[in-house]
C-alpha cells in the first residue's frame, strides 16, 4: 500500500458500497504504523464498529486522523480531573463561587 501511514483512517465493510444495504456493517479503523510490512501487511487499531464474522471485507484509505484523535484523547481526559476556571468559562453566569476565584465582586459590592 503506498503512501499509507500512522493514523490514517481505514474503512472496511462487508458491502462493496459500504453500508448500501441494511444487513451491511461498517467498521473504522486507523493504521498502526508508518507504513506496510514486508509482506505488504498493515496492522489496524480499530476506533469504532463492528464487521460480521467471516465477512468478504472491502477496504477504502481514508485520511490522516491524527490530529483528531489528539484532540478526542485530550477532550476525553479533562474529565478525569476538575479544571477550576472550566465551570467558569463555560457558564459565566453560574452562581457557585467561580467568581471569587477570579477575582471578581459580588454584585452587592459592585459600584456603577
Amino acid at each position: 500500500v503506498y503512501g499509507c501511514s500512522r493514523e490514517d483512517l481505514w474503512i472496511l465493510s462487508d458491502n462493496v458500497w459500504f453500508g448500501d444495504s441494511s444487513s451491511s456493517s461498517i467498521l473504522f479503523a486507523k493504521s498502526a504504523w508508518f507504513g506496510p510490512s514486508r509482506d505488504n501487511i498493515i496492522e489496524l487499531d480499530h476506533v469504532h464498529g463492528e464487521l460480521r464474522a467471516n465477512a468478504h471485507v472491502y477496504a477504502m484509505r481514508g485520511p490522516n486522523i491524527a490530529s483528531e484523535i489528539d484532540m478526542i484523547d485530550t477532550i476525553s481526559a479533562v474529565d478525569s480531573f476538575k479544571l477550576p476556571l472550566l465551570s467558569c468559562i463555560l457558564d459565566p453566569g453560574k452562581k457557585d463561587g467561580t467568581q471569587k476565584l477570579l477575582g471578581a465582586k459580588p454584585e452587592s459590592e459592585r459600584i456603577f
